[in-house]
């Protein structure tokens, strides 16, 4: 028995030790590397996409969200030598902020998601002739459509229409077209023509109307017309220049951001009223804005010490509910639940990516939070 209690105690202080040494042992947890956008600049440099030694600039990081609100599309610039500027798209996923693909980096604006999530459409110009393109969204196979001349033009913002259709023009004969992309499988078909220059058309949100800017006339105006391309009216029939515009995401009401000599104007038109609407005049200097699924506008101004703040306006009565504290904060971007503002900001240590995504709460910006 004394043998047997021996080997018993032997063995159950063998294993008391095994547990011991098993529990202290140290782990080792596999951490996963997040790339940024400057990894992925950096990377393109290392396979010759991009040219070695450009630094990215945030002034052009506009930002653009998938309708999931899982991915956005950050549209980044460089100069080369002083001379020659590099535009590039970069998609990131949200939240975290993971850079996973980049388009070729020519000079690669406007972007556009399909309504799921699959593919990015944007303006892609190669050797002075300009295209539309896409990039799925899971690997990096690049697409050119078939489009018919030297100059397209993507629509300047994306479209909350339940057509998912991207519009696009082309300018280099007359009559101008105007086609449409079907986002979902990538055909595309001339919608109507127009003896007047236009680019950048949008669709309303119910699919009736169609916006664009005349960008050869000057002051610099903007057209509205049905879809099958009757026309309806010229905004906003002064001399303001128009300088941005995009429709409300619920409504057949677009709103335009103008400008006169010394002053800024923001301007909204109902069409299935006729009314227009002057929201604000300003001597501060706007350059882009966006309108929230709830109404509220955010704008980018240049303030009289030279740097850029965003004010969030209420769409309704033109009243300025907040501004953002001192800084360089420009080209702001709502989700597509209005939950979050994206907007750029300068590179650095704290924001490689050159942009910040903020949580909304309360119908207030959180200027103190960042998602990342």
């Amino acid at each position: 028995m004394g043998a047997n209690w021996l080997k018993t105690r032997l063995v159950f202080g063998l294993s008391l030790l095994a547990l011991i040494g098993c529990h202290h042992r140290p782990q080792t947890v596999p951490t996963e590397v997040v790339p940024t956008v400057r990894d992925i600049i950096a990377e393109a440099q290392k396979s010759g996409k991009l040219p070695v030694g450009i630094e990215q600039n945030s002034y052009h990081a506009l930002i653009t969200w998938s309708r999931s609100g899982k991915l956005i599309a950050v549209e980044n610039g460089a100069t080369v030598n002083s001379r020659n500027e590099k535009r590039w798209i970069t998609l990131c996923t949200v939240p975290g902020g993971k850079a996973v693909a980049m388009t070729p980096g020519t000079f690669d604006v406007l972007a556009h998601f399909a309504p799921d999530d699959s593919r990015l459409y944007f303006s892609h110009a190669e050797k002075k002739r300009m295209s539309i393109a896409s990039i799925s969204t899971t690997d990096t196979d690049v697409i050119k459509l078939e489009t018919s001349g030297a100059r397209e033009y993507l629509s300047i913002h994306d479209s909350f229409s339940a057509a998912h259709c991207i519009l696009f023009t082309s300018t280099n004969v007359m009559p101008c077209t105007i086609s449409a992309i079907d986002a979902l499988t990538g055909g595309s078909k001339v919608i109507f023509s127009s003896d007047v220059v236009i680019a950048s058309a949008i669709t309303s949100t119910s699919g009736k109307y169609i916006a664009a800017i005349e960008p050869k006339s000057k002051p610099r105006k903007l057209r509205l017309f049905s879809k099958s391309g009757q026309p309806i009216k010229i905004l906003p029939g002064d001399k303001n220049n128009v300088l941005d515009y995009c429709w409300s995401r619920t409504k057949d009401v677009i709103y335009f951001l103008a400008e006169n000599p010394g002053k800024s104007e923001l301007f909204r038109y109902d069409v299935e009223s006729k009314k227009l609407t002057k929201l604000f005049s300003t001597s501060e200097v706007f350059a882009t804005f966006d309108v929230s699924p709830n109404g509220v506008i955010a704008l980018d101004l240049l303030t009289k010490s030279r740097e850029c703040e965003i004010a969030i306006v209420n769409g309704a009565s033109g009243e300025v509910i907040q501004k953002s504290p001192d800084g360089f904060y420009f080209h702001p971007s709502w989700s597509r639940d209005g939950k979050y503002l994206a907007h750029a900001v300068a590179v650095s240590k704290e924001f490689p990516n050159g942009y910040v995504i903020r949580p909304v709460r309360g119908g207030k910006v959180m200027w103190n939070e960042v998602v990342h």
